[in-house]
């Protein structure tokens, strides 16, 4: 229907006859060209030119649909024609209706409701959308939160070390400083098992001293305290703490005892020498040297010697005194005869004293004088025929 006044549609109607109604969804519902319908003010927002009958396309909002949807919208990533507003809610580190701002520092996730971790170097830097610790995680703990403690056998900044493989147990360590949970293994110290035993000691904690009887002075193995070099004699491997075993001697107690030792046939660990003495017809500290019978008979022809010589000392000096004793007899037979001569000769009486003046000799005296007569035997030493002058020291000779 015409306007009779001008011909024309009256406001708010457009078409050959003026039958349509210009959209509701102009800027301005009367005005909108009589021909077309085309709305001469625009769209309210949501809606997209010419009639503005039709909302925006997927994506966009607003005037002329010429806004698009936050990228940071959730779900299917639509939102309000009108007023943007994300249909789905906000992806992970965005917030607000339109889901265009970023969380704040420190937050995180959907709707910003988590905290960056405690772990974080930088806890209030993180990423919005997963939480990764912008600056790495402490000491202890993995990306990306840095909410979960390092994986068995890490430790450290980003868990970039790993434990000790010195460390006892199951191999673990504190996350955080890579201190051994299970102590160490044999032969290692320190908190992370990283030092060996030092020189001269070996075993659990390195409290274990090398024993004195390696060959090798405190040179053994840090694990099981073995001497380098093997034991001195009379001590076993393999930490040369122990005797040789019964019957056995020398250097790693390689050498067993004789079997010509007496008794229970134990020989000393370190000389091989036999405890109680030889069996019959074997010698020597080791007992392994046998006896031979020219030995034997060398050993009694010694004896023999030795008793034939003493045998002719005895009748050496018994022919001695015997022969002394028959030149005594003899002496005093001749003593009397000449006095008995010198008496008959010259009557005289004659008397032999002993003078003990040390010289063991008897002086002829004569009451008469005659000294002459007795010149060849006025002195008769009394030692030369073996007669003790202490015997005869009042001596007399009468005729």
């Amino acid at each position: 229907m015409c306007d009779s006044g001008n011909g024309k549609c009256p406001q708010g109607k457009w078409g050959k006859y003026c039958q349509n109604n210009c959209s509701q969804s102009c800027l301005d519902p009367l005005r909108c060209d009589v021909t077309s319908g085309y709305c001469s003010e625009g769209c309210v927002t949501g809606y997209i030119q010419p009639k503005c009958e039709q909302a925006c396309g997927f994506g966009t909002w607003g005037i002329n649909c010429s806004m698009s949807c936050s990228s940071h919208c959730g779900g299917d990533k639509s939102c309000d024609p009108v007023n943007g507003t994300c249909n789905s809610g906000c992806g992970d580190g965005y917030t607000r209706t339109q889901c265009d701002q970023e969380c704040v520092a420190g937050s995180w996730g959907k709707h910003c409701q988590n905290n960056c971790s405690r772990h974080c170097i930088d806890i209030s830097h993180c990423d919005v959308v997963r939480g990764t610790c912008t600056g790495g995680c402490v000491a202890g703990y993995i990306q990306p939160t840095c909410e979960q403690v390092c994986n068995v056998n890490t430790w450290g900044m980003n868990c970039s070390m790993s434990c000790s493989s010195s460390c006892g147990g199951d191999k673990s360590c504190d996350s955080v400083y890579g201190t051994c949970n299970s102590g160490c293994v044999d032969g290692y110290t320190g908190a992370r098992c990283d030092q060996e035993c030092a020189f001269g000691k070996w075993g659990t904690n390195c409290q274990n001293e090398c024993s004195e009887h390696c060959l090798e002075p405190s040179r053994c193995t840090a694990k099981n305290g073995a001497c380098m070099g093997g034991c001195n004699a009379g001590y076993i491997q393999p930490t040369c703490g122990q005797a040789c075993g019964f019957g056995t001697w020398g250097i790693n107690c390689s050498m067993s005892c004789s079997s010509h030792c007496r008794g229970d046939k134990s020989c000393d660990p370190v000389n091989g020498t036999c405890n109680s003495g030889c069996v019959d017809g074997y010698t020597g500290a080791q007992c392994d040297q046998e006896k031979f019978k020219s030995d034997e008979n060398t050993e009694w022809s010694a004896i023999s010697i030795g008793i034939g010589i003493g045998i002719g000392v005895v009748v050496t000096c018994v022919i001695f005194l015997l022969a002394a004793a028959v030149l005594y007899r003899r002496g005093m037979l001749s003593l009397r005869r000449k006095l008995s001569e010198s008496e008959d000769k010259a009557g005289t009486e004659t008397e032999i004293n002993y003078l003990s003046d040390g010289n063991n000799t008897y002086n002829e005296v004569e009451d008469n004088k005659a000294s002459d007569n007795l010149q060849p035997y006025d002195a008769i030493n009394l030692g030369d025929i073996g007669i003790e002058t202490s015997d005869y020291s009042n001596f007399k000779v009468v005729a």
